[in-house]
């Protein structure tokens, strides 16, 4: 429990910079791979408004998004404004094309791949996603006729009087009621994070779940940290044994920084395999999501996330694929784990779940 919270801490904290991508800048160039559908943009044109939309295939609050914004395609494709689905961060380019091409009409706007030929991470996703402290997936950016950014947050929420107003030379924010939100003083974020982020961790350690609840709660509103807290979201619906909120506070997990942390990922699905009392079938489900998203990152060479994985395919009732897991497990395994994964494996094959070690 404690190596999450430690993680978990150092997720919690924005890593600030002079100059960071923000609304006024000038928007970034467009260097992107493969366009996958519609006519490539090289660059932007000054008649027109772009909306930028970063989103993967894996992701399912992208996926999700998808029809509003073809939606708003549908609406002011005729109008000067360009939609583009900037694919970031996809575990399998070789998905994106069937994707788009199973989605037909529901996704008819622009779709291009990102530009990895020089910047492994993408040039799209470090130079706008990185550069804005954009975490999470989906976000979406609108470029206005002037060059610069007008707008940035989660596409569900970009509406068709924002657009509008970006394409009347408007400020978004300033003029939509409730969009607007005032800039919290860097120095005043860190502060609170600096005071409520030990007790955050106190709470979960302690297991007081409605102190840790309300810290999440209060943390989560700070600007600059979105979803960057839904590994704590996970372990408190653990500990609260919340079956229905934790497939989509995993989702929201997989969507961020997180996911390239195999040992949090790990933790994450044996917490749910092991420490609920009645794991749902949408619990384990999530549980698996991420022990396989924890054995891809490690490229299946790490015994103890084979472990987690093989066990959550067992409570779902592949035993073959369990014992396979298993298999791999032990075969990657030093001396000092290798006795108790064997023990292990054994209970596989004799269809018995062995205690949670």
């Amino acid at each position: 429990m404690k190596s999450i919270l430690l993680a978990l801490a150092a997720f919690s904290l924005p890593v600030f910079s002079a100059e960071p991508l923000k609304v006024g800048s000038p928007a970034p160039k467009l260097q992107t791979g493969e366009w996958i559908q519609g006519e490539p943009v090289k660059e932007f044109a000054k008649d027109k408004v772009y909306v930028v939309e970063f989103w993967a295939t894996w992701c399912g609050p992208c996926v999700a998004t998808i029809p509003h914004l073809d939606e708003l395609h549908e609406e002011f494709k005729d109008k000067g404004v360009v939609f583009i689905g900037q694919n970031v961060w996809e575990q399998d380019t070789a998905k994106v094309k069937p994707f788009v091409a199973k989605m037909g009409e529901k996704m008819s706007y622009r779709v291009a791949l990102d530009d990895v030929s020089a910047e492994k991470k993408g040039f799209m996703a470090v130079n706008w996603m990185q550069a804005a402290k954009q975490n999470g997936i989906p976000a979406a950016f609108v470029v206005a006729k002037d060059g610069n950014i007008a707008w940035i947050g989660h596409p569900a929420t970009l509406k068709k009087e924002m657009i509008q107003l970006a394409l009347d030379g408007k400020p978004l924010t300033a003029a939509v009621k409730g969009e607007a939100k005032p800039e919290m003083d860097e120095d005043a974020i860190v502060k609170v994070l600096e005071e409520k982020g030990p007790k955050l961790e106190e709470a979960i350690e302690g297991k007081d779940w409605d102190a840790a609840t309300k810290l999440l709660g209060e943390i989560e509103k700070l600007p600059g940290i979105g979803d960057q807290l839904a590994p704590a979201a996970v372990l408190i619906s653990i500990g609260k044994n919340e079956n229905e909120a934790i497939a989509k506070q995993m989702d929201k997990v997989l969507a961020g920084p997180a996911a390239q942390v195999p040992q949090m990922l790990n933790q994450l699905a044996w917490g749910i395999a092991t420490e609920m009392k009645e794991p749902s079938k949408d619990s384990l489900a999530a549980a698996l999501k991420a022990a396989n998203k924890a054995v891809e990152v490690t490229k299946s060479s790490e015994p103890a996330i084979l472990d987690t994985l093989a066990r959550i395919l067992f409570m779902q009732g592949d035993k073959e694929g369990a014992i396979k897991t298993q298999i791999k497990a032990v075969d990657e395994a030093g001396d000092g784990l290798k006795e108790s994964l064997q023990e292990t494996l054994k209970s596989y094959k004799d269809g018995k779940l062995p205690p949670a070690n």
